[in-house]
């Protein structure tokens, strides 16, 4: 499975690292470079350096023929997990998935929102 990951970030790295396990392909998006030496150190992934939601990062990572695509950027608003989502989305991935701790966006019904978008929160 083509996997894409915006965010090498604690919880980002960790998913990257867990689903290469599972012999799947990897692609990590990060706007800093320490972050993605140090995924890129412990994990067989493709590293890409760019700023979150750029569409010029996203279809070099290949977004576009993604199997599933998580937006889970550290220390942003979460508007830009939100927006990379909807890009990834529209782009083509498949499945979407973004990290979202706000309870405003984590209502019942702003969920269904977001379903209906195609946008799984996690």
């Amino acid at each position: 499975m083509k996997i894409v990951i915006q965010g090498a970030g604690e919880i980002g790295s960790h998913l990257a690292k867990m689903l290469r396990k599972e012999a799947n392909d990897i692609t990590v998006i990060d706007d800093d470079p320490q972050r993605l030496r140090n995924i890129t150190s412990i994990a067989d992934v493709i590293a890409i350096e760019g700023p979150p939601s750029s569409l010029r990062v996203m279809r070099e990572a290949e977004v576009q023929t993604a199997d599933l695509f998580i937006s889970a950027v550290p220390f942003v608003h979460q508007d830009v997990n939100i927006v990379s989502a909807l890009l990834a989305k529209t782009l083509g991935a498949k499945k979407v998935t973004a990290r979202i701790d706000d309870s405003d966006y984590l209502s019942a019904e702003n969920k269904l929102i977001f379903k209906q978008m195609g946008i799984a929160l996690t």
